[in-house]
């Protein structure tokens, strides 16, 4: 997430977390201090923040599978 690197580096920045580095991801704010990133990988993530800063992971799954199987 290059583009928000300044802000995320700054501090302004709350707390921060990663997801891969390599694939697209759709990010939002949720309920209860969460972000949750959906990626072009097939993977969920949601994280919860509080005010400390602190970001753990609360729940991550992967909701598609991506081969390289031809056939479907």
């Amino acid at each position: 997430m290059g583009f928000l690197g300044n802000y995320v580096e700054s501090q302004w920045a709350l707390a921060n977390f990663t997801v891969p580095p390599e694939c697209a991801c759709i990010c939002a704010f949720g309920s209860r201090s969460s972000v949750i990133a959906i990626c072009l990988d097939g993977t969920f993530h949601k994280y919860v923040f509080n005010a400390d800063g602190n970001c753990n992971r609360e729940a991550f799954d992967v909701y598609l599978d991506v081969c390289d199987d031809d056939e479907f």
